[in-house]
């Protein structure tokens, strides 16, 4: 049996699951294509950014100050650019409220907000509503 899996997303994080719960997610500057867990209990992720990058709880094996300084740098850097989707600030988003007015023709596309994410949305004129997409996010 495994003790834990490990799974990298588009959405930019490396998570490592036991039991079925999450339990460490790993922050990536961009999407996470491929992950190993490594023999000696590393995690190793390749990300969108051309980067490869070792995980480990060995403090032997650390990154040096100035790396883990840029690394955390990068990752508050993605925190601000999460603020907008498509060049458009999230706070500039409409609600859902938007989804009340109908849309003017079939598959007319309206992005609104819920919460701290943006929602693809189209308009199907046959059954008079508006059908979720999914959810909008930023290129790797």
């Amino acid at each position: 049996a495994w003790e834990q899996i490990v799974s990298g997303s588009e959405d930019k994080t490396c998570r490592v699951w036991r039991d079925g719960q999450c339990v460490l997610s790993l922050p990536h500057a961009g999407s996470v294509w491929g992950v190993a867990a490594l023999p000696n209990g590393d995690i190793a992720t390749a990300c969108s950014d051309a980067m490869a990058r070792v995980f480990t709880r060995d403090p032997a094996l650390l990154a040096d100050e100035t790396t883990i300084a840029q690394h955390e740098e990068m990752l508050a850097a993605q925190k601000v650019a999460a603020q907008e989707v498509g060049g458009v600030k999230m706070s500039e988003l409409p609600g859902v409220e938007a989804l009340d007015q109908p849309g003017n023709k079939e598959g007319a596309t309206k992005i609104v907000r819920v919460n701290d994410k943006a929602y693809a949305y189209s308009w199907n004129s046959v059954e008079s509503k508006w059908d979720q997409i999914g959810e909008v996010v930023g290129g790797p």
